[in-house]
């Protein structure tokens, strides 16, 4: 998956300030260590993919592996749905 990411990120790091892209990179790299999740990680991707208007990263899987409506939010541990 970090190779994935960093491929992702290939597409757009051209068009990325020195610090986004550092930005993006220790964030894939707190991924790697488990500190935030993978969706962190693609959302990030996606956000600048919608900056940059990149339609084919826009239409990886990677980005939305399946569609909003199976997404199951729940608390992380206070016992709250989130809406």
């Amino acid at each position: 998956m970090i190779n994935t990411l960093y491929h992702a990120l290939g597409w757009i790091s051209e068009k990325l300030s020195t610090r986004e892209k550092h930005f993006i990179i220790n964030t894939i790299e707190e991924y790697r260590d488990e500190r935030v999740p993978l969706q962190v990680v693609t959302r990030l991707i996606e956000a600048q993919a919608i900056r940059f208007d990149h339609a084919y990263l826009l239409e990886q899987i990677l980005l939305q592996p399946f569609p909003l409506q199976l997404t199951d939010l729940s608390d992380s541990g206070r016992g709250r749905d989130v809406q």
